[in-house]
């Protein structure tokens, strides 16, 4: 539930109220895509950098969509970031999805969920 209220609270832009719920949720299957709303709340409050160091770890994350979108948003940041050098380390990390298509689609941004709802 509270990463679900992070979702919300985030889609609202209040990524302040939202960033404790997503760092709450450390384990289960939804604690890899809290990480990663703690990292996009992240990028708002204390900017690019901040963000792309909270996902210094999304290389050894499993393999699967979730995967590559943490550390293509990590590249991102990072050219932010004005660190090319590290993006492209980061860009180099990406894989090819798994073939057999048996990892689970990530959760989609909170972005999407306010996109969604006011269309």
């Amino acid at each position: 539930a509270r990463f679900w209220l992070a979702q919300a609270l985030a889609a609202e832009n209040r990524p302040a109220d939202a960033r404790p719920h997503y760092e709450s949720v450390t384990e289960g299957p939804l604690a890899l895509e809290a990480r990663l709303g703690a990292a996009q709340t992240t990028a708002q409050l204390e900017g690019p950098a901040a963000a792309a160091k909270m996902l210094a770890e999304a290389a050894s994350w499993p393999d699967g969509p979730l995967r590559n979108h943490a550390l293509l948003a990590r590249a991102a940041w990072q050219l932010s970031a004005a660190d090319p050098a590290a993006a492209a380390h980061s860009l180099d990390a990406i894989r090819d999805p798994d073939a057999s298509g048996a990892t689970r689609p990530p959760v989609p941004p909170a972005t999407a969920l306010t996109a969604s709802a006011h269309a």
